[in-house]
């Protein structure tokens, strides 16, 4: 894809989503950088696609919060993707497009 950039919003829970650092660039922009299992796999798509991943700024609140604002980025267009442990569930369906399950976990 040529290097374009993709605007991603990130809902923190770690170990799957951990912000590392952030620094100011050249330009005085603010620049975001999240490791983690689902962040991984997203670098990967990105290298493979050649896209620039850029972060957005870092979602306060508790998990429920996060999730629900990182997938309010989507629908105002702030954002092309949300990441952040989401469950597969069909109350989420209308708002996101969502990926092939590549973590599981088990509830009991």
């Amino acid at each position: 894809l040529q290097g374009c950039s993709i605007r991603v919003s990130a809902a923190e829970l770690k170990p799957y989503i951990i912000l590392t650092n952030s620094y100011k660039n050249s330009d005085g922009n603010t620049v975001y950088n999240y490791r983690g299992l689902e962040i991984e796999y997203l670098l990967l798509l990105a290298e493979a696609t050649n896209m620039t991943v850029v972060f957005l700024p870092p979602i306060g609140g508790n998990f429920q919060e996060k999730t629900v604002s990182a997938l309010m980025t989507l629908t105002t267009g702030t954002s092309e993707v949300a990441i952040g442990h989401y469950p597969l569930n069909l109350v989420m369906i209308p708002f996101a497009d969502p990926t092939a399950t590549i973590i599981f976990d088990t509830l009991r």
